[in-house]
């Protein structure tokens, strides 16, 4: 294995000691047996305290992702180079983590601080001096009025226990699960099929004295309708005797002092993103780093013995206007909240800054190519002459899009420029590739940020977690507005959540999203490889006649979800369930012929979606070649009747069609189609295209989302190729 150089760019204003960096790295295939050869090292060459373990595999069974806790140290403005190398051993290091494992629970202890999780649910956090955390871990979920229906209210929560998730010598992670109880309808009596789902992971590290977390819930509550407004939600952790607040950050809409404790008429303290308590055991702070992107209604929240974060008093109706909404009370049945912090033991004002200001690790664009972690898959990575454009696309979605309140729904596919609205929700699973594909590309840690926000809204909102009715699904558009349970083949996308959980080390999310794409493979893909679509709005459930085929060739993308589970999970149904989808569109061609089948360059987005990721892993001719047909019908037969809508997503498809048949007219023909739709950008609003509306009477001036992400996503990708095939874009001919 070669080494490979990972950049430390300190460039949010903060001096970090014993901070850590924990990311997914993809690697060339690697032997499972193999990774605990290798170390990281600085540029000195001596081996850094590195957790290194494995994140992912592929479908034979080699190491694809690593997932690396690195300690650094570093101060403002530095920068700082480490490679990833096999070592011929192992180097042993001081101060590894000490762990225990018993019945009742488990026991950690690091240079820093003792922790132990106790079952089913208690945490005591110490230091030489006492206690920092002694109690019961808790959630607080609260309904409104409006979610009272018969009596029906989440009550109490019951933690199920802990488990271990993951252990090295200098990492280790634990799950606490529990349930959050409520009444039955009608009656006061406990309900064990009314519940949320509420579940906590830890991580504790060798080299720091942070311990960081990421909660979530999950409604499963329904009787007489599917959602409930909840006007608290909160994950909170028992506090030792005579613990008090020192200091907090101010919240936007509390009238106080920053600095100050913010106290209403219930003596409760409330702030922003962060907290810092005196204890027992000695200083204690608590982060919420993505407060500021939440909206009027988050915060951290210190009250009654206890130091809670989340949503802590959302307003009664948050709204869906503007940038950053209202932190959002209502809960969809099998909706989710996911949320991050972290708990600062004995620690320094650095150290706070740090911890609220994270900073990833860099990559070149060169190596993520070559790892097939970009679509330019192995080429090399250049935006010709159009890095202003992809920029300007880039960074309106970062002001409107990918830096918002996406947890709760300002994430929309088009926008009614004239009334400042935004039309309808994208609701795509794949809505994290865009900012995840440019931070590779430029190293840049806001688009860092915002894949994992995007990536989060994916998991918690469009993600239906139901088992009943017309079982688990991702919601399809309109959702969040008014409640428009429409879904079908087409949106099951899971290629965002897929890549993000390896970068971000979600193995519970993977997992879980590995799980609806079984079941739509079992449920929604006919013997003959046809898909299939429900009837109605789900409602009613699998009874009688619940679903029939559909002929349309856009379902087909969902052979690429299918792919993405197969890799994963090495089990050959999901590929032989890929490849019946795969004969169909080629009995398609064969009896429709292209015109009929593709029906327009809409459709043939999708259908290519499907087939790349085919004709990659089974290198199967026919593949390959209806691939190719289909890219070269595109091109000749453009259908666009939404303006640029669509278009820039055959950036990829087109190049990766020439790569594969080497015919240029594919190539010159999505070039064409490329300079008409960047000629399209406003002049009004860079970085945005418009959408045209064919039948919207008075017209409209709307913008269409879909551009600005495949611009970014996709536009550096035919650059790559056009320079490959030694071809100017900026030439006339």
């Amino acid at each position: 294995m070669k080494p490979v150089e990972l950049l430390v760019t300190e460039n949010r204003g903060a001096n970090r000691h014993n901070y850590i960096i924990e990311q997914g790295i993809p690697i060339h295939p690697l032997p499972p047996d193999q990774v605990s050869r290798l170390i990281i090292t600085d540029e000195h060459g001596s081996p850094v305290p590195t957790a290194i373990n494995v994140e992912g595999t592929d479908q034979h069974g080699n190491v694809r992702w690593l997932l690396v806790s690195l300690p650094i140290d570093i101060n403002a403005g530095d920068q700082k180079k480490f490679h990833l190398r096999m070592a011929e051993a192992p180097p042993s290091f001081d101060h590894a983590l000490e762990f225990v494992s018993k019945d009742e629970g488990f026991f950690l202890k690091n240079r820093f601080f003792s922790i132990e999780f106790a079952n089913p649910g208690n945490i005591t956090l110490t230091t030489s001096r006492g206690k920092l955390l002694d109690g019961q871990v808790g959630f607080e979920l609260r309904s409104d009025a409006r979610s009272a229906v018969g009596n029906l209210r989440p009550i109490y929560y019951e933690p199920q226990g802990y488990e271990l998730v993951e252990k090295t010598g200098r990492r280790v992670k634990i799950l606490l699960k529990g349930l959050y109880r409520a009444w039955t309808p009608k009656a006061f009596t406990i309900d064990p099929e009314q519940r949320y789902e509420a579940d906590v992971e830890f991580t504790i590290y060798a080299d720091s004295p942070v311990v960081r977390f990421r909660w979530w819930i999950t409604n499963f509550m329904k009787f007489n309708c599917s959602y409930m407004w909840l006007d608290r939600y909160l994950f909170s952790l028992p506090l030792p005797d005579e613990s008090v607040v020192v200091a907090g950050a101010q919240r936007e809409c509390d009238k106080h002092q920053i600095n100050q404790p913010a106290t209403d008429e219930n003596g409760q303290n409330r702030f922003a993103e962060w907290v810092t308590l005196r204890t027992p055991g000695g200083k204690l702070s608590m982060t919420f780093p993505f407060y500021s992107w939440l909206g009027k209604g988050a915060g951290i929240e210190v009250s009654e013995g206890r130091v809670a974060q989340g949503g802590v008093d959302p307003p009664p109706d948050g709204g869906f206007g503007g940038k950053y909404p209202d932190i959002w009370r209502k809960f969809y049945y099998g909706m989710s909240r996911s949320f991050e912090g972290s708990l600062l033991v004995e620690h320094t004002e650095d150290q706070l800054i740090a911890e609220l200001n994270p900073i990833p690790l860099i990559l070149s664009p060169a190596y993520y190519s070559e790892v097939g972690a970009l679509p330019e898959d192995g080429s090399e990575v250049t935006f010709g002459p159009w890095k202003d454009v992809v920029d300007r696309a880039a960074e309106y979605l970062l002001d409107t899009q990918w830096k918002g309140t996406l947890w709760f729904g300002e994430w929309w596919r088009e926008r009614d420029v004239d009334h400042d609205l935004g039309v309808e929700e994208t609701n795509s699973g794949n809505s994290a590739i865009g900012p995840l594909l440019h931070f590779y590309r430029t190293g840049d840690w806001r688009f860092y940020e915002s894949a994992k926000m995007s990536y989060y809204y994916t998991w918690d909102i469009q993600f239906c977690k139901r088992t009943d009715g017309w079982g688990p699904y991702m919601h399809t558009r309109r959702f969040l507005l008014d409640h428009q349970e429409w879904f079908h083949p087409r949106y099951q996308r899971i290629g965002g959540i897929i890549r993000c959980s390896h970068l971000f080390g979600h193995k519970v999310n993977r997992d879980k999203i590995i799980w609806l794409v079984r079941f739509w493979g079992e449920n929604y893909v006919a013997e003959d490889g046809a898909m299939m679509a429900p009837h109605g709005d789900g409602r009613e459930g699998r009874t009688g006649d619940w679903r029939s085929k559909c002929g349309e060739s856009a379902m087909t993308n969902f052979i690429d979800s299918l792919m993405y589970a197969y890799i994963e999970t090495g089990d050959e149904w999901f590929l032989d369930k890929a490849k019946s989808v795969g004969d169909w569109i080629l009995r398609g061609i064969e009896e429709l012929g292209l015109d009929k089948f593709c029906e327009n360059s809409n459709s043939t987005r999708y259908i290519e979606r499907g087939l790349i990721q085919l004709c990659k892993e089974t290198k199967d001719p026919r593949y390959i070649d209806a691939f190719c047909k289909i890219a070269k019908w595109t091109v000749n037969s453009p259908t666009f009747d939404f303006g640029t809508h669509y278009v820039a997503f055959h950036f990829w498809y087109a190049s990766q069609a020439y790569k594969w048949c080497g015919d240029r007219e594919i190539l010159e023909g999505i070039l064409r189609l490329a300079k008409w739709v960047l000629s399209k950008e406003s002049n009004e609003a860079p970085g945005t295209y418009p959408f045209l509306q064919r039948n919207q009477y008075p017209p409209a001036n709307w913008i269409c989302i879909y551009d600005n992400k495949a611009i970014v996503s996709y536009l550096p990708v035919l650059a790559s190729t056009l320079k490959e095939a030694g071809i100017d874009p900026t030439a006339d001919n």
